[in-house]
């Protein structure tokens, strides 16, 4: 199989994944870059339908600052202006640089001359070999923790691998610290403080200013950035506010947001949640997936119950919950201008879930007393007796950073058990002291269910309407390939739905729509009202539909394929974007062109897999696959295993007669990812064609009633069986392929050459 249809499918997810390698193992950012990596996933009722509507005619409203709204309100500003997103970048000075100058560690020569700061990286040399001082020019964040930013030329900002930790002394506090203490981090690696993962322009300043620009000019690989104001201030929130101060009575951009509790998270969305960057100019009341895509509730940033893994930055999972279902918002529990809880410790909890219960809400259970030992199990005031500890349980990002998962649900003690996710009973006991139910009605008993195998329950939680939209979204995004009747019913509803994020998750799935349908459904969504849909549309439309159906779904096509390559020209200076580019280069018949977005995705980054095996199969492509090995052989040698580039430099060394070493990485990549089809067919195969049949029959037996037992397994069981004369067995699975499929042709066929004994 061409590597290709193999990458194809996971085209525009490449626009999520910064690089390869880290997606598994660890937070790709700090606490304060939220831009291109930050947090989101689009959830509640539809972003479309809850946008201000702005006459095409009307001259849109324009940024005043934060001086401005103060004139009016004095009290608002006054409490945001010691917050966290007042605070969140700053000029360096002696009055917001909180660490201690001089220092030196991992390399580094942090000083004082003058009144400035600087940096002097031992590793980092110039032309002639001298060692290179740059200034540090802004201070991001301030608790627990303070980054800062230095100016290394070229417009860029990038942020020190060295950060200051703000806490008390008593708290460990008081000290320089590194992020990743325990590893090397060489010049050229993406993690290295000079390189593009820790670069401002790409990754914070959409989130850390009003405003932002980029400019990016990957020619030159230049930033000339801008933005209207430092910090998180008023317009970040409430959106341009030149009409409001002409007119006071007109109302804000995102008022009906932010005063609605099923839309006011959107507001917080762009900054609050993990997502990519499509387009720039995004001001709060617009609509957010014509500016942003969030992302769901998958792995490897999310529990496969749904649960925080790495830093997803609270909107996502805090919008899959209950509480949130129910309408509970952000501003129930935070001041939402000093963004300090609204009651210390339980007391916030207890606003709603006291005896008393809570007016606004008729569910609550009234008359229990949640702190009492009964329903906690804990000693009366222990830190095992807060609320947060079993319902938010905390994960620490760098380094110093405690982070809640917001998705708010009753621990789950059977999952833990059954699929190793995340309890909070196990965190402390290894055999809890009492037996918890396990709890039924959650999605995460769903949810936790591997794709292979559980499609009829995904597509029932995806058509669920009592669930929030992310949680139905991410049900979808899990069976992008259907093979069920009723799982494609669901993925076509859900390409109709009224909530975007639905339609755009139910994309991915719609190839395998009948052929009388699928033209209609793409020519629809291809001129979707959200940015976000119409991309997604093109991405999938471009890989997996036919040259005849491009025809027939132009210009919708073309208009929507241009706003494809916009958004990854925005993100230019990341190596997914270009292979994104190049994917489309090939796909519209500019393979010259493909090759130079390919390499430039390496120049980025050397190691990022997507670039180096479509870069490969690109030359397999042009009859120059001698070239391609180098290309492979770097993919398969990486620290993280990858089960796509262990097939694709199988399939190169099968091409080139190294048959028996091939072997090798298809068992690499069937151990990789034991539960992809895929790769056990190909490595059952190559046994059984090398002469190791009983290994192929024994790998076959091994998996059978496991999800990943499907029919193409099943079929290849029973050939195996047949070819060792152990008719019998052959003969048990063909009855079972026969039950299910008494037509096809293939297995009658090989039925029929059993024999009738």
């Amino acid at each position: 199989m061409p590597l290709n249809a193999i990458a194809g499918p996971l085209l525009y997810s490449l626009l999520y994944s910064l690089y390869n390698r880290l997606a598994a193992v660890r937070t790709l950012m700090g606490m304060v870059c939220l831009a291109l990596l930050a947090v989101a996933s689009g959830c509640g009722a539809p972003v479309e339908e809850n946008a201000e509507v702005v006459a095409e005619d009307a001259t849109p409203p324009t940024l005043v600052g934060a001086q401005v709204c103060q004139g009016c309100h004095a009290v608002e500003y006054a409490q945001w202006q010691n917050s966290h997103h007042a605070l969140a970048m700053q000029p360096a000075d002696e009055s917001t640089v909180l660490a201690q100058f001089p220092q030196e560690i991992d390399g580094l020569s942090l000083s004082r001359q003058g009144d400035g700061f600087f940096v002097t990286d031992q590793a980092a040399v110039d032309d002639q070999g001298r060692t290179q001082t740059f200034a540090i020019t802004h201070t991001f964040g301030v608790e627990p923790l303070q980054q800062y930013l230095a100016d290394t030329g070229q417009g860029r900002l990038q942020t020190l691998r060295a950060s200051w930790d703000s806490r008390p002394g008593e708290a460990g506090g008081q000290r320089w610290f590194l992020q990743y203490p325990d590893e090397v981090i060489p010049p050229g690696d993406v993690l290295h403080w000079m390189g593009y993962a820790q670069n401002w322009n790409s990754m914070c300043a959409d989130c850390h200013t009003v405003g932002f620009k980029k400019n990016y000019d990957p020619a030159s690989q230049r930033y000339d950035s801008s933005f209207a104001e430092m910090g998180v201030s008023c317009e970040a929130c409430h959106g341009p506010g030149s009409d409001h101060v002409s007119d006071p009575l007109q109302p804000l951009p995102a008022q009906n947001l932010l005063s609605s509790p099923a839309t006011q998270p959107e507001v917080c969305a762009p900054c609050h949640a993990r997502r990519a960057q499509i387009a720039e100019g995004y001001t709060a009341g617009a609509p957010l997936l014509d500016y942003y895509v969030p992302q769901l509730l998958n792995p490897p940033l999310y529990h496969a119950d749904g649960q925080i893994d790495d830093e997803v930055y609270v909107y996502g999972s805090f919008v899959s919950s209950r509480m949130h279902q129910q309408g509970v918002t952000c501003s129930d529990c935070h001041q939402p201008h000093s963004a300090e809880l609204k009651v210390a410790g339980d007391g916030l909890c207890l606003q709603c879930h006291g005896p008393g219960g809570n007016p606004r809400f008729e569910s609550l259970t009234q008359g229990v007393d949640y702190t009492s030992s009964a329903h906690h199990l804990h000693e009366p005031d222990s830190d095992a007796a807060r609320c947060v500890t079993c319902h938010m349980p905390s994960k620490t990002y760098m380094g110093v950073d405690v982070r809640h998962d917001h998705s708010l649900r009753v621990p789950q003690l059977k999952l833990a058990q059954d699929y190793g996710v995340p309890s909070p009973c196990t965190a402390c006991h290894a055999e809890p002291p009492v037996k918890t139910p396990p709890v039924t009605d959650h999605f995460a008993n769903q949810l936790v269910l591997n794709a292979v195998g559980h499609e009829a329950e995904l597509a029932s939680l995806a058509a669920d309407l009592q669930q929030n939209v992310i949680v139905r979204a991410t049900a979808l995004s899990r069976i992008s390939a259907p093979r069920q009747a009723g799982a494609v019913r669901v993925l076509a509803e859900s390409a109709s739905a009224d909530q975007g994020l639905l339609r755009h998750a139910a994309v991915a799935g719609l190839p395998h729509l009948p052929a009388a349908r699928r033209v209609a459904t793409f020519k629809r969504l291809l001129s979707d009202p959200l940015r976000a849909v119409r991309i997604r549309a093109a991405a999938v439309a471009l890989s997996e539909l036919s040259a005849e159906e491009h025809a027939r779904l132009a210009p919708e096509l073309n208009a929507a394929v241009q706003e494809y390559i916009a958004a990854n020209e925005l993100n230019a200076e990341q190596p997914a974007a270009n292979v994104n580019l190049a994917m489309i280069a090939l796909q519209t018949g500019n393979p010259a062109e493909a090759e130079t977005y390919l390499q430039r995705a390496l120049s980025l980054n050397s190691e990022f897999v997507p670039a180096l095996l479509n870069y490969a199969d690109l030359l397999r492509a042009a009859g120059r696959d001698a070239e391609a090995e180098p290309y492979l052989a770097t993919a398969v040698n990486l620290d993280v295993p990858n089960a796509t580039a262990d097939y694709a430099y199988a399939m190169w060394l099968v091409r080139n007669g190294s048959r028996e070493l091939a072997l090798i990485y298809l068992r690499r990549a069937y151990e990789t990812e034991p539960q992809t089809p895929q790769w056990a067919y190909t490595y059952s195969v190559a046994l059984h064609s090398l002469g190791f049949s009983e290994g192929a029959l024994t790998l076959l037996r091994g998996l059978a009633g496991q999800a990943v037992y499907q029919e193409e397994l099943m079929f290849l069981h029973a050939s195996i069986a047949r070819d060792l004369g152990l008719t019998d067995e052959a003969r048990n699975i063909l009855t079972e392929l026969l039950r299910r499929a008494p037509n096809n042709a293939n297995y009658r066929a090989l039925a029929e050459s059993l024999g009738n004994e």
